[in-house]
């Protein structure tokens, strides 16, 4: 969630790649995963985005583009109510 709510802010993302984290993060384009325990990389990764300053803008504006085209409110809610319709179709069997 705190990934979703800093793009929704317009910040790139500097993460590890676990869990759903790349599902949100457009490598390069919203921000940047590195593999998990990788310090090194954790910390290159943050110097690269607190060193360049048009990128991190550049992939914060994506970021919050891909929040509202993604994960909105309303996208959300869309998505929930054609789940249901599609399991009471099903006649609640999925």
């Amino acid at each position: 969630m705190v990934v979703l709510e800093a793009m929704a802010s317009g910040l790139p993302v500097v993460a590890s790649d676990v869990g759903a984290v790349s599902r949100a993060v457009e490598v390069g384009k919203t921000g940047i995963l590195v593999e998990a325990g990788d310090e090194a990389a954790l910390a290159e990764a943050v110097r690269r985005v607190l060193s360049d300053k048009a990128e991190a803008a550049n992939m914060g504006r994506a970021a919050l583009g891909v929040v509202k085209e993604k994960f909105s409110a309303a996208v959300m809610a869309r998505e929930y109510f054609n789940l249901y319709q599609n399991i009471i179709s099903a006649g609640g069997e999925n």
